[in-house]
């Protein structure tokens, strides 16, 4: 308000005022600018360290992020210890004041000696001699440039820059998060193969079990004590302060399903439950048996533990501890998580390229486990699949096997890819197989395909480096092509346009734009020519560039443009050609003429425009995809009000087998099914199936299962009508 009025009063003086209204002029500015940065500083503070990080490029992307912070965040009741529901203010700050303060609070704990006496140093003499070395001030300075230059300082001690030089040394192989080189989606990997074992396991005397072990509050219940003590057991120099903590509050036993075994275990936990502060959550605890294990040694060991049993652990880290003959089924929740956050609301902000972009960024990262293994043997995960798979060979060499599992699968698939990939560095020579290895960068297969007629014997002793597999580089030609290539889509999003003309050029370079020869191949349309000049197909090179109605359009143009003679059936290679030929400021003004002539030349590729409806009626728009070969639809619903605001939005995926006909009218459905449940009453149904449309405005019936669908929408409607 401070800011508005201001600017309101030094418009009102610039334009009738005098010279004696300077004074107060300077003094209503300078109280504008105060208000302005105190404005900025309170928004700083609110979007934290990404606004400090980012700027203030995209202003309304911040602000959106702290209001749904601040919903998010917001608490308006909640459950206190003794199950009553708090809703003022001022009870629910003393329930947390309360749950936090006991949470807090040491348990003195004891038998800390006890409890790791079996525990031994890992430190030799020249660790120990590294730690009590003095801090240096390359040592600082790597430890704070390495820091979150936003985040907030860590008490003294040992930084953790520091100790990443021994911690590969001292935390156990089983530990495969929080050090260099380790995934922790490798213990998922052990985890699903152990149990996957187990499960294969049909016969012999043996049982064994899987404890799924969930701590509860792990990391607020730790005791400064027990860390202490663990510390000086592994003769780490005394700090004055301990500030990281290297723990997980999922943990998984494997052992034999014994009597003996439970109750040893059981020990220990209460152990360690004793020395450390730590409590045991044994709601959220579990026990996984093998098939072989008899169904009364099970019931024994579960009243022991106090745990429920599980058939298969539902997650592990996050992921899918075991997947069984319901593959679709196991890994949907991954489909529908990763669907959530690309269509997050953040992803709002992203341009078409950016959305396409985000989940192949990741998705495409999943087919690089298999070289990790190659480049990681001794990781954990490595040596248990060579172990069940590969024991007498090597990784590329592995076969299939019988029974094997689901995450062995994927590997195995991915395997074809990477050899095609891998070339020998070639050193000594000692590892290479010289008549079946790729070994010969200059060779079309890069190895030897001359047929072997004798052996003979080679001296390897004169070179000393080993050899390696490495990922094979890119021909010369190859890399000077890819090269212009990238620089030639580089210059698209360098253009000083608009967005909309940048994505639209992207989207025309890449064929991804509805031209009617798009639309033939994909069989929406019979007919692909042109419709301007009915003379050849409609690609977009000749929508935008070859046909009549371009040619008029560019002969209005640069000169250089109207001197080109490029003539092609992509538009990429015609603004390869033009990047070559114009400048940056021709190049801006011939992108930004190519979308106007996109939008006009062709109607199908004419963006379709919302209209309004009447002021008091809601607009419900509804859409449906099908999935045939999955045998599912997807479906999305979406109400506005007359000023274009959403009033509710709804998305589904549902298992139905049928034609886009029965897809749509299923749709309508959900629609209006969405509509009743929000109590809306005056409504304008709009969608794009003609043939859904017309039944529900007529009065006649329909037998097919889309009219049997589209007549109890029409019975929906009627209700919430009156």
């Amino acid at each position: 308000m401070v800011i508005t009025k201001g600017k309101q009063s030094i418009g009102h003086l610039q334009n009738t005022g005098t010279s004696e209204h300077l004074a107060t002029m300077k003094h209503i500015q300078e109280e504008v600018v105060s208000s302005i940065t105190a404005n900025d500083i309170k928004w700083k503070q609110r979007a934290k360290q990404h606004w400090l990080k980012h700027g203030d490029k995209n202003t309304q992307y911040f602000h959106m992020q702290v209001s749904q912070r601040r919903k998010i965040n917001a608490v308006k009741s909640i459950e206190d210890s003794q199950g009553r529901c708090v809703t003022k203010q001022s009870e629910i700050g003393e329930v947390f004041t309360g749950f936090f303060s006991s949470l807090f609070t040491t348990s003195h704990p004891s038998s800390v000696e006890h409890c790791l006496h079996a525990m031994y140093t890992k430190l030799d003499m020249d660790m120990k001699a590294w730690l009590l070395n003095p801090f240096t001030r390359e040592d600082i300075n790597a430890v704070v440039f390495h820091m979150n230059p936003l985040g907030s300082p860590s008490p003294d001690g040992f930084p953790a820059q520091l100790l990443k030089k021994i911690l590969p040394q001292i935390i156990a192989p089983n530990q495969s998060a929080f050090v260099s080189g380790r995934l922790i989606s490798d213990n998922t990997m052990v985890a699903y193969e152990i149990q996957h074992s187990m499960n294969s396991i049909m016969k012999g005397k043996k049982g064994f079990m899987a404890l799924k072990l969930d701590m509860s509050n792990a990391y607020n219940r730790v005791e400064w004590k027990f860390i202490e003590a663990i510390m000086i057991k592994m003769d780490f120099p005394r700090p004055n302060h301990c500030n990281h903590l290297f723990f997980a509050d999922d943990g998984l036993l494997f052992c034999q399903a014994k009597h003996e075994e439970i109750k040893c275990v059981l020990n220990i936990l209460e152990l360690y439950e004793k020395g450390s502060g730590q409590v045991l959550n044994k709601d959220k605890s579990a026990i996984f048996f093998g098939k072989n294990t008899p169904q009364v040694t099970q019931q024994q060991i579960l009243q022991l533990a106090g745990v429920q049993s599980t058939s298969s652990f539902e997650r592990y880290l996050g992921l899918r501890a075991l997947v069984g003959r319901k593959k679709i089924a196991s890994f949907h929740s991954l489909i529908d998580r990763t669907r959530t956050r690309v269509t997050n609301w953040r992803t709002t902000f992203l341009s078409a390229a950016g959305k396409k972009i985000l989940p192949k960024a990741v998705l495409q990262a999943i087919p690089t486990y298999g070289w990790r293994i190659l480049q990681n043997p001794t990781s954990l995960v490595a040596q248990i699949l060579k172990q069940k798979y590969f024991n007498k060979g090597d990784l590329l060499e592995a076969k299939l096997g019988t029974r094997p599992s689901f995450a062995w699968r994927g590997i195995h698939a991915g395997l074809t890819l990477l050899k095609k990939g891998l070339i020998w560095r070639v050193g000594n020579g000692h590892k290479i197989n010289i008549w079946q290895d790729r070994w010969i960068p200059s060779l079309p297969a890069q190895k030897i395909l001359t047929p072997r007629e004798v052996d003979f014997l080679c001296d390897k002793s004169k070179v000393d480096t080993f050899s390696a597999k490495k990922w094979k580089e890119s021909k010369k030609g190859e890399s000077s092509g890819k090269k212009r290539d990238f620089q030639v889509w580089r210059t698209i999003w360098k253009l000083k346009v608009p967005p909309t003309t940048k994505v639209f050029l992207w989207r025309a370079c890449s064929e991804a734009l509805p031209t009617l020869d798009n639309l033939k191949r994909r069989k929406v349309v019979e007919d692909s020519l042109c419709l301007i000049c009915n003379q050849e197909p409609e690609t977009f090179g000749h929508a935008l560039w070859g046909c009549i109605g371009a040619k008029d359009v560019w002969c209005q143009g640069p000169k250089k443009v109207q001197k080109l003679s490029l003539q092609s059936d992509l538009i990429f290679n015609v603004w390869a050609g033009l990047v070559g030929t114009l400048d940056p400021v021709e190049l801006d003004e011939v992108a930004v003429t190519m979308r106007e002539t996109g939008l006009n030349s062709n109607p199908l590729a004419r963006a379709h425009r919302w209209t309004q409806p009447a002021v008091g009626i809601l607009k419900v728009n509804w859409d449906a995809a099908v999935q045939s070969r999955e045998g599912r639809i997807g479906i999305g619903v979406l109400i506005r009000d007359h000023q274009g605001l959403v009033i509710g939005a709804l998305r589904a995926n549902r298992i139905l087998r049928g034609n886009p006909f029965v897809a749509e009218a299923y749709g309508l459905l959900m629609a209006t099914f969405f509509c009743k449940d929000l109590g809306l009453r005056q409504l304008c149904l709009e969608g794009d199936s003609k043939q859904v449309v017309d039944l529900l405005n007529q009065d006649s019936s329909n037998w097919s299962m889309g009219g049997c669908l589209i007549t109890d929408a029409k019975t929906i409607l009627n209700s919430v009508a009156a």
